[in-house]
């Protein structure tokens, strides 16, 4: 009997703790895309490189802020749409101030045609 808590204390721990290293994982891409992204933007748009931390800044801030809507609400809800719209618009407002409306609507073209294809 006591080895078989002990096995089950090793599975509990294994388990809880290659969860950690996943979302470990998952930080990691989630911010290596941001920076892919910004990178792009700081090219195709010709802002300068500071702007670039600027941009992931900003994508990290809608990252917490989107998950933080994730959790409140339940997806799909009135509630939950309204919270997920005003996060984009507030989103979008800042990439302006970065990097100019007119930039942002190059940018907008730019993924546009980018998907299209």
């Amino acid at each position: 009997m006591r080895n078989f808590f002990s096995i089950l204390s090793v599975i509990i721990f294994l388990t809880a703790f290659s969860g950690t290293l996943f979302a470990q994982d998952i930080k990691a891409k989630v911010l290596k895309s941001m920076e892919r992204e910004s990178e792009e933007m700081v090219e195709i748009l010709e802002l300068d490189e500071s702007k670039k931390d600027e941009l992931i800044e900003a994508k990290k801030e809608k990252f917490l802020k989107k998950h933080a809507i994730k959790k409140d609400y339940t997806s799909g809800s009135a509630d939950y749409k309204s919270a997920m719209k005003e996060l984009n618009k507030s989103f979008i407002k800042k990439l302006k101030e970065i990097c100019t409306s007119e930039k942002y609507n190059q940018w907008i073209k730019y993924t546009k045609s980018k998907h299209s294809k």
